[in-house]
């Protein structure tokens, strides 16, 4: 049996709702400290559920306005949009190094500044000073 809250759950969704998933907004609204709300949606699924609807909701606000603002032409959202989605079909700004047969990249690194012992080489001295 669930124990007698202090806040009623429907208000806490309320205010989940109202803030758009923003759980400190909602505890504010309510009066309480942000980690009574946290709580109680471990004990309440229906208040988990409201947490996960809304920022379900502000996700896919933002990602309409995301769209709106790359059909308008704007050349950063375009820009953003192909680096999160566009992994797939090469649109990336680095590669990705993968390794194998046990080459750290740390030994590539030295071998390819001469260093056998992973110490930088002593460097010459530099002409007219000893």
């Amino acid at each position: 049996m669930v124990p007698q809250e202090r806040y009623d759950p429907a208000a806490v969704i309320a205010a989940i709702e109202a803030c758009k998933g923003m759980i400190s907004a909602a505890a504010k609204m309510l009066g309480c400290d942000r980690g009574t709300i946290t709580d109680m949606s471990k004990r309440r699924p229906e208040v988990q559920a409201a947490i996960e609807q809304a920022n379900d909701m502000a996700l896919d606000l933002s990602e309409l306005a995301l769209f709106k603002g790359i059909q308008m032409g704007e050349p950063q959202l375009i820009k953003f949009h192909l680096k999160c989605k566009g992994r797939a079909r090469g649109y990336i700004e680095k590669s990705d190094v993968v390794l194998s047969g046990g080459v750290t990249l740390e030994d590539i690194i030295t071998r390819s500044l001469g260093m056998p012992d992973g110490r930088p080489a002593e460097a010459a001295p530099l002409k007219g000073h000893a």
